[in-house]
């Protein structure tokens, strides 16, 4: 019999330093804060999931994150840590696409188109929002789209609405028909949603998510914004990731400390039918951003199968480890077949950057 033909999307989450917070320069062809050595890694928005804001500008208090531009990223940079799998197209903060203006959608994609990497949820034309992102993955076309609740107050460009996308479930559902008609056999929605600091997805996000997964052109959920790990969930055969956390993020020392948690999840795909995946494995590596001594994103299962750990710092990785596991599992996942990557896992090398050219996106 045939072995079935699979394959596997890593993903990460926030990465965002809050300006006057960070400190130090970070090393030639490094994110400020990681460790090259850590390892592997509804339609309308319901009243209790908008955050304050007002009309024409930012909600008070609220950051605007920007930063000199940088450097073209090496795309080795950008590779995913696991074997047979591909990572995907990029999502700059979609709340904060509109903080530069016009201006900044154009220099942010201009650089990732000039250092080849995809992306999804701003455009700088009307034919580009209209063109689905689609990356190949090892041969397999997959549809990548990027919404968000809000842009913290600041307003679309006068005259180009369709230069970011605002969460409504309608627009998902009909830009994934598009993914679909435009060859995607895999379509995947990352949205930007839910209540900040809130561990369990509030109602918003999982009416949205029944919604949505209930589509046949939808095929997973991978959520951002909460700022912490929130639950994995099975629903109707599909999954949903409400929330990924930080997985590089520097807020004020004292701040609580599962802001600093992320995941990164990986998600194997299987051909059930021509032209159909279903997602038949899931494993969470947990991370952590350690501030001091050193900011380092720490790649717990890797640290804790490490015998050079002191006895405290073992259980303080241990328990953050624990906390993760009991957030990601809190709606049943592990009974659905998720696995935690556990700590006798050997650190996977990064994978070939997906073969093939993004279908996407004339400007």
């Amino acid at each position: 019999m045939a072995r079935p033909l699979s394959r596997r999307l890593a993903y990460a989450a926030a990465v965002m330093l809050i300006a006057g917070l960070a400190s130090g320069d970070a090393g030639a062809g490094t994110l400020p804060g990681t460790d090259p050595a850590a390892g592997p890694g509804a339609a309308a928005r319901p009243p209790s999931t908008v955050p304050p804001e007002r009309a024409g500008g930012p909600a008070p208090g609220r950051p605007i994150p920007t930063s000199p531009p940088p450097p073209p990223p090496r795309r080795r940079s950008l590779r995913t840590p696991s074997p047979g799998s591909a990572s995907t197209p990029a999502r700059p903060r979609p709340n904060h696409s509109l903080d530069s203006g016009m201006a900044g959608i154009v220099r942010t994609l201009d650089l990732l188109d000039r250092v080849g990497v995809a992306h999804a949820g701003t455009a700088r034309s009307e034919r580009e929002a209209a063109t689905p992102t689609i990356v190949d993955v090892n041969g397999v076309p997959v549809g990548h789209l990027s919404y968000t609740f809000s842009f913290n107050g600041l307003p679309l460009p006068p005259g180009s609405p369709w230069a970011a996308n605002l969460l409504d479930a309608g627009a998902v559902l009909e830009q994934a028909r598009r993914a679909r008609d435009a060859g995607a056999e895999i379509v995947i929605a990352s949205l930007h949603w839910g209540t900040e600091y809130q561990v369990a997805p509030d109602r918003g996000q999982l009416a949205l998510a029944e919604h949505l997964l209930a589509a046949p052109e939808l095929d997973l959920i991978i959520g951002h914004h909460a700022h912490v790990v929130q639950p994995f969930e099975l629903i109707g055969g599909k999954w949903v990731a409400y929330g990924l956390g930080n997985l590089i993020t520097r807020f004020p020392d004292g701040s609580r400390e599962h802001t600093q948690d992320s995941v990164l999840p990986r998600f194997t795909f299987t051909r059930t039918a021509p032209g159909r995946w279903e997602v038949t494995g899931v494993e969470v590596v947990a991370a952590w951003m350690e501030y001091q001594p050193a900011a380092r994103v720490v790649n717990l299962p890797a640290a804790l199968a490490t015998g050079d750990l002191s006895g405290d710092r073992r259980a303080r990785y241990q328990r953050i480890s624990d906390r993760i596991a009991g957030y990601v599992m809190g709606r049943g996942a592990g009974r659905a077949g998720l696995r935690m990557v556990p700590p006798t896992a050997a650190p996977a090398s990064p994978a070939p950057w997906p073969t093939g050219s993004p279908v996407h996106r004339t400007a």
